[in-house]
C-alpha cells in the first residue's frame, strides 16, 4: 500500500524531478559529447589538425562550454544530495541533525548559483547586442551583486538557519532567504528582457526584412525569460505561504537546468 503522509508525497514529487533532470540528461547527451565535450577537451589539445572540418574555440572562450557543464552537472550533484538527505529525514522520525537544516537552509545558495548562471547567459547576449557599453557592463554587474548579497542577508536572518534541530518533515517549509532572492532576481530578469525589446524594436526596421536574427533572439530571450520568471515567481510564493515547496529544492534545480 503507497503511503499517503504528507512527507512521502513531499519525496515523490522531489524524486521525480531527479528523473526528469537524468532523462533531459540522457536524450541529449549525444549533442552535448559532440557539441560540449569534443569542444572542451579540443581546444585545449594540439591533434585539432586531425579534425580540418570541426570550428574550434579558443580556450580563453571556452567559458559558455564550462558555464553549461555547471548548469547541468551542478543541479544533478544538489538533486541527489537533496533526495539522500530525504531518506534520512525519514530514517529520523521525530529529529533530523542540525548539519541537515544548515544544508537545507542553504538551498537559496545552490538555487541562487543556478538561476544566476542563466541570468548571465541572457546578460551576455543583451551585452553584445549593444556593442558591449560599459554602462550595460555595470549595470548587469550592479545586479548580480545585489542578488548575491540579499540572498546572503535572507540566510543569515532566516531564523531556520540558527535554529540547532529540524523537525522531521521540516523540507515541508521552504527558507525565507528564497524572499529576499527572489525580489531581487525578478527586477534583474524584468530589465534583460526590456533592453531585449528594446533593442528588437531598433533592429526590426532597420535589418528584420532581410535577416530573421533580430526575432530569433527577441524568441529565445523571451522564452528564458519565462522559464526564470516562472520558477522564480513560484519559489517566492512558496517561500512565503509554505505551498509548493518541491520547487524549491528539486524541480526549480532541474527546470533551470533543462533551460540552459
Amino acid at each position: 500500500m503507497v503511503s499517503s503522509h504528507p512527507s512521502f508525497m513531499m519525496e515523490s514529487i522531489r524524486a521525480a524531478s531527479l528523473a526528469f533532470l537524468v532523462y533531459e540528461i540522457c536524450i541529449t547527451l549525444e549533442q552535448e559529447i559532440n557539441y560540449i565535450w569534443m569542444q572542451v577537451i579540443l581546444s585545449f589539445s594540439p591533434r585539432k589538425r586531425e579534425y580540418p572540418n570541426r570550428v574550434f574555440s579558443r580556450p580563453h572562450t571556452c567559458w559558455r562550454k564550462w558555464h553549461y557543464l555547471f548548469a547541468r552537472y551542478f543541479a544533478l550533484l544538489a538533486l541527489v544530495i537533496n533526495r539522500t538527505f530525504d531518506r534520512l529525514g525519514l530514517m529520523h522520525k521525530e529529529i533530523l541533525p542540525p548539519p541537515f537544516d544548515n544544508w537545507f537552509s542553504c538551498q537559496v545558495i545552490i538555487a541562487g548559483s543556478l538561476i544566476m548562471s542563466l541570468e548571465l547567459m541572457l546578460m551576455v547576449r543583451v551585452y553584445a547586442l549593444y556593442g558591449r557599453p560599459n554602462w550595460i557592463a555595470c549595470t548587469f554587474a550592479a545586479f548580480l551583486v545585489c542578488e548575491v548579497s540579499l540572498a546572503i542577508t535572507g540566510l543569515f536572518n532566516d531564523q531556520k538557519f540558527s535554529t540547532p534541530k529540524m523537525q522531521q518533515g521540516a523540507t515541508e517549509r521552504g527558507p525565507n532567504s528564497f524572499v529576499y532572492f527572489g525580489i531581487a532576481a525578478m527586477l534583474s530578469q524584468s530589465t534583460v528582457l526590456l533592453l531585449t525589446v528594446i533593442k528588437y524594436n531598433s533592429f526590426k526596421a532597420k535589418i528584420y526584412p532581410f535577416s530573421p536574427y533580430p526575432k530569433l533572439v527577441l524568441q529565445e530571450e523571451s522564452i528564458g525569460f519565462s522559464v526564470m520568471i516562472s520558477v522564480t515567481v513560484w519559489t517566492l510564493l512558496s517561500a512565503i505561504t509554505d505551498r509548493f515547496v518541491p520547487i524549491i529544492d528539486s524541480w526549480f534545480l532541474a527546470i533551470v537546468s533543462c533551460a540552459l
